[in-house]
């Protein structure tokens, strides 16, 4: 075999693994949007970050985010009682002036104008007694004694709060998108055995 057949093969099966790769990822990309894999990742991300559990059937706070505020805002006509919502991205500004309005309510703030995020100090010391998940009230009030801190005008407090969650928000992005790497690897492992062996690709 001469140097130059060599090559030719060497060639032509990268040139038949690459088309592969190709087909392999488009058929991955269709068959994610027909499961909703992205919404269905992004449903789970939020029921990690706020605590809750769907396996328990715990997921008030996911509910309330999804029907009142994150899908009203992406003007959806999902809803969170399908089986998958249609909510695929959530921007950080989104998710943490949502979260804001589920704190006003589930404290009660709406009508108290002595805690309208105007002392950080005391909403902290409110999420302590609210029905909130253990694990976003731990995060919550953190967020809050972190923003307290980095207060210089006592006016800028309720924005300094809200740059804080969306800061929190954005790092634990990193989450959702090992949640969705690892089901894309999986899926397209799958796919490639699939069209290996249904097109005899051998080398």
């Amino acid at each position: 075999m001469t140097l130059s057949t060599v090559i030719s093969i060497a060639i032509s099966l990268s040139f038949i693994y690459f088309v592969l790769s190709l087909i392999t990822s488009e058929i991955q990309e269709v068959i994610a949007s027909f499961l909703k894999l992205r919404a269905k990742n992004l449903k789970e991300f939020i029921i990690h970050l706020i605590g809750e559990s769907e396996k328990k059937d715990n997921l008030k706070i996911t509910k309330k985010l999804y029907n009142k505020y994150l899908i009203t805002a992406s003007k959806s006509q999902s809803d969170y009682q399908e089986k998958i919502p249609k909510l695929t991205y959530i921007s950080p500004n989104q998710f943490a002036n949502s979260l804001i309005g589920i704190l006003r309510e589930e404290l009660k703030l709406d009508n108290e104008e002595e805690y309208h995020f105007d002392d950080l100090t005391k909403i902290a010391e409110k999420i302590k007694e609210s029905p909130l998940p253990e694990k976003l009230k731990n995060e919550i009030i953190m967020i809050a004694r972190n923003a307290n801190a980095k207060v210089v005008e006592p006016e800028k407090q309720f924005e300094v709060l809200q740059q804080e969650i969306e800061t929190w928000y954005q790092n634990s992005t990193e989450y959702a998108s090992q949640l969705y790497q690892k089901k894309a690897i999986i899926l397209s492992r799958i796919l490639a055995f699939v069209l290996v062996v249904m097109f005899n690709i051998d080398t």
